[in-house]
């Protein structure tokens, strides 16, 4: 049932900035057999076309069961590259062969199995412009993979850990993120709070992520200024992926510095466009952007909802609050997300 080889890659996407053209796109793989016998392979990249790889090619060799080789292919697309995406699979030919990804999901309760996919990986290839001095503290829930994202397109982005929130210089990053479901998933994030909220005072920038009630948020103390979150999943949703999304403030600087934030970063989305709303909020903040769930027949119309993300000046920072499903959409590699995350 399983091939000869499981491929993995990483990163499991790539992105591609057209404002750093000479930056080079680098995939690394480790391969594991599940053979019983040894054998040789060659290793190689199916291509879009005009695309070119070096190495072309690699001779791998592998002793038996559970043997583990790892490539590097750097990626040289041809001189007239387009915005676009792009996939690459990979091959392994030869006594061992395989076109595909291996995850073993294995839990006490249901035993092991094993999920058998394609071993392509998703390109993409986008303009997206940030400051490169920028640095970026990132409180991770473990829910998210949101930071390494971020690194990907090339910002410099740390990883916060209960001490850097507690006794750290926060003084040393521009700005803080904050990943889904932290004040839920990190005690020591809740703990830090007020700090945090200080150091917004002082000038920094914070961006906290999509939370649900239950996540520890209490909408007096959590955020600068009262924000209280939609408390029914399915009444503070827009379910799809395609829903028209206005730009309320389309000069505010977030949507328009340094990347100008367009309907268009909203195409490609999927699963939804957000949930858990913000349903109230202080008049300190300002809403961006509206959104619509698609219409059906014979359904009431609905309220357009405006609380996706709401932003408002703190003494000398700036604190954001998202629904938005971001994170999902990193996870997907769809380039407005990037290009949402870079703007300050």
């Amino acid at each position: 049932v399983l091939p000869d080889l499981a491929i993995s890659t990483s990163p499991e996407s790539l992105v591609h900035n057209l404002l750093e053209r000479e930056t080079p796109i680098v995939l690394d793989l480790a391969l594991t057999s599940y053979a019983e016998a040894g054998g040789e392979s060659t290793l190689r990249l199916e291509l879009p076309e005009g695309w070119r790889s070096e190495p072309e090619s690699l001779e791998l060799s592998f002793a038996g069961q559970g043997d583990t080789r790892s490539a590097s292919f750097t990626l040289l697309p041809p001189d007239d590259l387009a915005g676009g995406s792009y996939d690459v699979a990979v091959v392994a030919e030869g006594e061992l062969s395989s076109q595909e990804r291996v995850q073993v999901i294995e839990y006490d309760h249901v035993g092991r199995t094993y999920l058998v996919t394609p071993a392509v990986v998703n390109l993409q290839v986008f303009e997206v412009a940030f400051d490169p001095n920028l640095r970026v503290g990132y409180v991770a829930s473990g829910s998210d993979l949101v930071y390494a994202g971020l690194q990907r397109i090339g910002m410099d982005v740390t990883l916060l850990e209960p001490e850097d929130l507690s006794t750290g210089d926060l003084s040393e990053y521009d700005t803080i993120l904050v990943g889904i479901y932290g004040y839920g998933a990190r005690p020591d994030l809740a703990a830090a709070n007020a700090r945090l909220l200080e150091w917004v005072e002082a000038g920094g920038n914070l961006l906290v992520q999509y939370h649900r009630p239950s996540d520890g948020w209490e909408p007096e103390r959590t955020p600068p200024a009262p924000l209280t979150l939609g408390s029914v999943s399915i009444l503070s949703r827009v379910t799809d992926q395609t829903a028209p999304v206005e730009l309320l403030e389309p000069e505010h600087p977030i949507l328009s510095t340094p990347n100008v934030i367009t309907e268009a970063d909203f195409a490609g989305w999927t699963k939804e466009r957000g949930l858990y709303f913000a349903e109230a909020w202080d008049e300190s903040y300002t809403p961006l952007f509206s959104i619509t769930d698609r219409q059906w027949p014979d359904t009431a119309e609905e309220t357009p909802f405006t609380g996706p993300l709401l932003t408002a000046e703190v003494g000398e920072g700036r604190y954001t609050y998202t629904s938005l499903s971001l994170h999902t959409q990193i996870d997907a590699n769809v380039p407005g997300a990037y290009r949402l995350y870079a703007n300050p």
